[in-house]
């Protein structure tokens, strides 16, 4: 039935993208918001100028301009129930807009399917096989602005300096790609690579500070080379006192591993009975509506937003609280996973090049501090968690 619809062109999602609104009269029709779609105007204006991603967030940002679900909620007068996520623009953001037909007037839908109905755990569809159907709503982007802006970011994906946030000089997955975190703020460390007069420069730099500018988090830049032989050298270390003493090295990896074990599955558990508090108040408030409905209290238009809202917040609960559980369940299970873990760094004593294999295989992650003065020399704190804590 939703696929019959979608494939009409009405809109089926609970919630408008950004810079539109339901119809009040239909809300399967799209109208544009005029309270927010110059905003949409000016990001693929001066994107289309030559403006990057990261510049125009961070104006966005300096100019208090509440971000997408910031604005959302605002305008439903609902505080955000995730308020740990980032409330700020950043060049994610902004490239998720401009590369949305719906700016143009065409409705796309189909792009996520429940995947299982017992979690509502939804996944990601190929695009190939989206519902598009055009011209269903007024467009707020010209096809001109559009294709300029189409043209460059394709133009960006395919050179060397957006792969470079990825892949190494050779089109491979950097060494420590999804492993390398910020200490401060914990978001992935992007790789960049540039080459000037001849020489290459590789380094990592926190990914928030990349998206949101430095309003959000600092560079904390580490050069890729001075890391590989800290990491190195931190492997060759750990193998040198498994083949001395096993034991000894067990049990401080399990002192160690159980302290940080049950510190983190302190602070799932408690996320968790948050998640479960906030579901039961949403199905209260549900009930509470559905009642005040048969009594004529709520107008019917209102109470189908309403409801679209709740069930929206609903699919999102669950699938964080299945996310927290399966990650408790991982790590009930890693009990034995200290021993395997020394009797397979054993193999590594002589290991002389650090690959993406091994990496992979020894390090759950690696927290790269910002930079500081002690004494008059610069200094850098690096962790290294190793893979039992994973």
């Amino acid at each position: 039935m939703k696929k019959a619809s979608a494939a009409q062109g009405k809109f089926m999602g609970s919630q408008a993208p950004y810079d539109y609104v339901k119809s009040p009269d239909n809300k399967h029709q799209l109208v544009v918001d005029p309270e927010a779609a110059t905003i949409i105007k000016r990001i693929f204006a001066e994107f289309s100028c030559g403006e990057s991603g990261r510049g125009i967030a961070a104006q966005l940002n300096i100019e208090s301009v509440k971000s997408p679900r910031t604005y959302h909620y605002h305008k439903i007068g609902r505080t955000n129930p995730n308020l740990e996520q980032s409330q700020a623009w950043g060049s994610t953001t902004v490239l998720q807009l401009l590369k949305n037909q719906v700016y143009i007037g065409h409705m796309v839908q189909g792009k996520r399917e429940v995947a299982s109905f017992k979690t509502k755990r939804r996944q990601v569809i190929p695009s190939d096989v989206w519902i598009v159907v055009e011209n269903t709503h007024e467009a707020i982007v010209d096809l001109d602005t559009w294709e300029r802006v189409q043209k460059r970011i394709k133009h960006a994906k395919n050179s060397k300096s957006h792969n470079s946030v990825r892949t190494n000089n050779k089109d491979e997955v950097s060494l420590f790609s999804g492993i390398l975190r910020c200490a401060d703020c914990g978001s992935l460390m992007h790789f960049t690579q540039r080459t000037q007069r001849g020489k290459t420069r590789e380094t990592y730099r926190c990914g928030r500070y990349v998206n949101y500018g430095k309003e959000q988090c600092s560079t904390h830049a580490i050069q890729f080379d001075v890391l590989k032989e800290i990491v190195l050298a931190d492997i060759k270390q750990y193998a040198r006192l498994a083949e001395a003493d096993e034991e000894i090295l067990i049990q401080r990896l399990m002192d160690s591993s159980t302290q940080e074990r049950n510190r983190d599955q302190g602070v799932q558990k408690s996320k968790i009975r948050e998640l479960k508090k906030r579901v039961a108040t949403v199905d209260h408030a549900i009930k509470h509506l559905f009642e005040e409905k048969l009594v004529g209290n709520v107008p019917d238009g209102i109470f189908k937003k309403l409801m679209g809202d709740y069930e929206a917040e609903q699919i999102q609960l669950s699938d964080e609280i299945a996310v927290l559980e399966k990650k408790l369940e991982k790590a009930a299970s890693n009990e034995s996973d200290v021993g395997k873990w020394v009797d397979l760094i054993k193999g590594f004593i002589h290991l002389n090049e650090l690959d993406r294999a091994a990496a992979v295989m020894l390090i759950n992650c690696i927290e790269v501090s910002e930079q500081f003065d002690e004494d008059g020399q610069r200094q850098q704190n690096i962790t290294i968690n190793i893979g039992i804590s994973a």
